[in-house]
């Protein structure tokens, strides 16, 4: 098939995805965003190898699709947010090397954010909010080149890792709604370009960094409900 780029957003489309689309073998873009489309991810999807962006957000698809989508390494923006997907983030998501948007909030994913995220190593927007995952933060996501990471509204514990200070690209770092421990490191202070820190309803505690009055770009600093001192 010749198709390029199918878009067809917030067009009340409902059904489901249709295996038939696995013919259009040099898509480079599917975006149905904003739609009622439902059910599974069905596995024909895995054949288009081309695929470069595929924006499935807001819509009613079900299921663990990382098998399917681990497949499209050609990927460079992946977009799932606000379906009632579910399972664990598999390890195997570092086949993804081209990616640059990972957005899968508001979804029912489970487990830990895998330490192999930090394969992607052109990856910048990182979107896993309103989720149910848990356990610590990886460090290897200092690998990556983030300049957006928005873990809100989750089960994370233990501490912000000193590598996740490198990315100093970074600017919005959402943690709010956690189970986070620790102290702010003075190394928040190298992230010249923060303009969204928001920490709020988590476990922190110590004083904070002076480092902070660095961040001139800060447009929104929230921190209630810890144990600063």
């Amino acid at each position: 098939g010749f198709a390029i780029r199918i878009e067809l957003r917030s067009n009340d489309l409902d059904g489901t995805l249709q295996p038939e689309l696995r013919v259009l073998n040099s898509l480079l873009e599917l975006s149905l965003n904003g739609n009622s489309l439902q059910g599974n991810l069905f596995p024909e999807l895995a054949e288009l190898s081309s695929l470069q962006v595929l924006d499935l957000e807001e819509n009613l698809f079900v299921g663990n699709p990382w098998e399917i989508l681990s497949s499209l390494k050609s990927l460079a923006i992946l977009r799932i947010s606000f379906n009632g997907f579910s399972g664990d983030l598999p390890s195997g998501l570092s086949v993804l090397t081209n990616l640059v948007d990972l957005w899968i909030a508001g979804n029912a994913f489970v487990g830990e954010l895998p330490t192999t995220l930090g394969s992607l190593s052109i990856l910048q927007n990182l979107l896993v909010y309103s989720n149910d995952l848990t356990g610590t933060l990886p460090t290897e996501l200092g690998n990556c080149d983030l300049n957006i990471f928005l873990a809100y509204e989750n089960s994370f514990n233990g501490s912000i890792p000193d590598s996740l200070y490198s990315n100093t690209d970074l600017a919005a770092l959402r943690l709010e709604n956690n189970q986070l421990t620790g102290t702010v490191d003075s190394k928040i202070g190298s992230l010249l370009d923060l303009e969204d820190l928001r920490i709020s309803n988590n476990h922190f505690s110590g004083p904070l960094p002076h480092s902070i009055s660095s961040l001139t770009k800060l447009r929104n600093f929230l921190l209630r409900n810890n144990d600063f001192t």
